[in-house]
């Protein structure tokens, strides 16, 4: 499913997902890009914050 989010809300997605990446990232011992276990099911979250945070900056970028 699609998820149409309002430009005047880009800013709280962006804020809300990233400080809960950041808590799972603190969670889990994550402090560089070498604590990644990719066979921890557990970094899956993690990693799907950080896809969905990318996709909303790329799709802010378009708009501007």
């Amino acid at each position: 499913h699609d998820l149409a989010i309002r430009q005047s809300d880009v800013d709280a997605w962006l804020r809300t997902l990233t400080a809960l990446r950041l808590v799972i990232a603190e969670r889990l011992g994550i402090e560089s890009d070498d604590d990644h276990d990719p066979d921890d099911a557990r970094f899956g979250v993690y990693d799907w914050l950080g896809y969905r945070l990318e996709l909303i900056i790329e799709a802010t970028d378009e708009l501007l």
